[in-house]
């Protein structure tokens, strides 16, 4: 198996696996009870809010643990949103947000807010001068994410606080899933954070909002006590330690890891441009780990199929994506039908070797003959 679908989620790193293993067995404790089980059960999770903080540049952030980043990007934005807040409807995202994002925005727009999508640049890259004249004051919240899924673009968020410094009643929500593990972050400026284990060699059914300790959020339902008034329910304390684990690890030696992505995106930039009919729409401003590109006249569903009977696992689109039989954010960004139809999504990881690059681009090259 050649596994090319890092973005949409990732294989479980065995570090992570054994100690979340190790946890369930030894510590059974509900971390909202006041006997030792439960006193054992707490400290894990303050040990995970500490590392997790740590690692995003944070000083006693409020970390609410959620099933996902659908979750938390659902909490993050429609709980702001309609809770408790300075007054006003309007609404600020981008065209290359997760389906999640997009989808809270759109029944936002529903029940009469007004959702206003920013201009970018010809790299997909946010316009921040049409960011900043967009704001107004009843400008509730703008949404933006760091790393975009499906071709790896990588806004400029230090130009972003900046416009938002100006508009303190404005708060800032970036999805930075994507981001995570593949940047160095500091999210100290940003008001709402979300991320998800899974595609950081970490379990599925964990991620996290993380926000600033002055923001109300409207629960998304009601329920028992648990770390959060946002998020009822029992703390699942072996998932919440196995993610700040997961974040742990994939830092560690980070720098190795990012050269040797480098190393192979430009085996793979090298390899694929031998094919004439090869378009790149992943571009300069772009993770490494993120490679789109189209192979004209070839449909991309196809590729994807004669990929996969041979065991070589790539992507059309993000996973969570629409039921398109296209890229949207491809045709947005290059406003090319056809582009859109053929392109495939390949992404990267440390874990993967120069034999694998060179494999896929033979059967590409076969499938294309």
């Amino acid at each position: 198996m050649i596994y090319f679908d890092y973005a949409a989620t990732t294989p479980v790193d065995e570090r992570v696996l054994e100690r979340f293993v190790d946890i369930c067995r030894r510590y059974p404790g509900n971390s909202n009870s006041s006997h030792a089980l439960g006193i054992a059960s707490k400290n894990l999770v303050s040990d995970a809010q500490n590392r997790i903080a740590a690692h995003f540049q944070l000083d006693s952030p409020d970390i609410i643990y959620t099933s996902g980043a659908t979750e938390a990007n659902n909490l993050g934005i429609i709980g702001y949103v309609t809770g408790p807040h300075y007054p006003g409807k309007h609404l600020i995202t981008t065209g290359y947000e997760h389906s999640s994002v997009t989808a809270c925005f759109a029944k936002l727009a529903q029940a009469g807010y007004q959702v206003d999508v920013v201009e970018s640049d010809r790299y997909g890259k946010v316009d921040i001068n049409a960011l900043a004249h967009l704001i107004r004051p009843d400008t509730l919240l703008v949404s933006i994410g760091i790393v975009n899924g499906e071709i790896g673009i990588i806004q400029d968020l230090p130009k972003i606080q900046e416009v938002l410094s100006h508009h303190p009643n404005t708060l800032f929500h970036s999805d930075v899933t994507q981001a995570v593990g593949k940047l160095r972050l500091d999210l100290s400026n940003v008001d709402l954070a979300t991320f998800s284990g899974h595609k950081i060699y970490g379990l599925k059914g964990i991620g996290a909002l993380i926000k600033k300790k002055n923001i109300v959020l409207k629960p998304l339902f009601v329920g028992g006590k648990s770390l959060s008034s946002s998020r009822p329910g029992t703390p699942p304390v072996p998932l919440i330690h196995s993610l700040a684990d997961a974040l742990d690890n994939v830092y560690d030696e980070y720098d190795k890891k990012q050269l040797k992505v480098r190393k192979l995106r430009r085996l793979l930039m090298q390899r694929l441009k031998e094919i004439p009919e090869s378009l790149w729409n992943s571009n300069k401003y772009c993770v490494p780990e993120i490679n789109n590109i189209s192979f004209m006249g070839l449909n991309a569903k196809v590729l994807q199929e004669t990929l996969s009977q041979q065991e070589i696992y790539v992507s059309t689109q993000t996973a969570c994506g629409s039921d398109l039989d296209f890229s949207a954010q491809v045709f947005r960004l290059t406003n090319d039908e056809k582009r859109a139809y053929s392109s495939i999504r390949i992404s990267l990881s440390s874990l993967n070797t120069p034999e694998e690059i060179n494999r896929l681009a033979q059967a590409i090259q076969e499938a294309i003959r």
